[in-house]
Parts: structure tokens; C-alpha cells; sequence
């Protein structure tokens, strides 16, 4: 079972490394499993479906603002980021 643990562990702090986290070279086994937990604790975790859509809508907000016609993107943009934190658990820091 170890072993597992220890090959998730380091799969996972090779994809962090590679999405440009700043992982500590210096790490005791204990210390990379918890930096590993405690990342993905705090990670915001979205559908892909979800994270198109608000990059989408965040691209009509700034082409709409370059044309003037500002109102419709925001509103669905607002429409998109309620829908996304739908999904999203409360962290309890707010």
C-alpha cells in the first residue's frame, strides 16, 4: 500500500510542477504527502465543460468592452460564475 502512496505522491507533484506550482525540493516523504493532500484540498476542481464556459464568456466580456456592448456579456458571465460555484464547496474561509 505504501508503494501506491508513494507513486500517486510523486505523480502528482510531477503535475504540479509541470501547471508551474512551486513545489520544495527539500521535502521528507511525510512533508510531500501532506504538500500533495494539502494542494489538493485547496485546488478548485471544475468540470471541463465548466471551465470552457467561463473562458468563453470571459472573452465575449472583453470583446463586448472593446465594442461597447458590455451589459449582455457581463450578465453571462454572472450567469456562468453562479453555475461554476454551484459545484464548488464552501471552503469556510468566507
Amino acid at each position: 500500500m505504501k508503494a501506491i502512496l508513494e507513486t500517486l505522491v510523486n505523480a502528482l507533484l510531477e503535475r504540479f510542477e509541470d501547471a508551474g506550482f512551486k513545489v520544495p525540493k527539500t521535502l521528507t516523504e511525510k512533508e510531500r504527502e501532506s504538500f500533495v493532500f494539502q494542494t489538493l484540498e485547496r485546488a478548485a476542481i471544475l468540470p471541463q465543460s465548466d471551465f470552457d464556459a467561463l473562458v468563453v464568456a470571459a472573452f465575449a466580456v472583453v470583446n463586448r468592452w472593446e465594442k461597447g456592448d458590455l451589459a449582455a456579456a457581463v450578465r453571462n458571465l454572472g450567469l456562468v460564475l453562479a453555475k461554476v460555484e454551484e459545484g464548488i464547496p464552501d471552503s469556510g474561509d468566507g
